[in-house]
């Protein structure tokens, strides 16, 4: 990582250690299909909390563009 993304990323989450957990054996199926439910919910919860609605599938499914929902950002002096 570049000395900028460095710092960024320390303000965000400070000297904290991030562990990763990976499974010992992978999943069966029936895990998969549940993960990815959850998954599905979490990505739909966020998607909701940033257009202020429920998103589509097409905007789930990344067909949409959502960021044309939202006015151009005004340049600040």
């Amino acid at each position: 990582m570049g000395i900028r993304l460095q710092n960024n990323f320390k303000k965000r989450f400070g000297n904290r250690p991030i562990k990763v957990i990976y499974p010992e054996k992978p999943f069966i199926a029936s895990d998969k299909c549940l993960q990815n439910d959850k998954l599905l919910d979490a990505f739909k919860a966020v998607l909701t909390g940033i257009l202020k609605r429920e998103p589509t599938l097409k905007e789930l499914r990344g067909l949409e563009d959502i960021s044309k929902n939202f006015p151009p950002p005004k340049d600040t002096p």
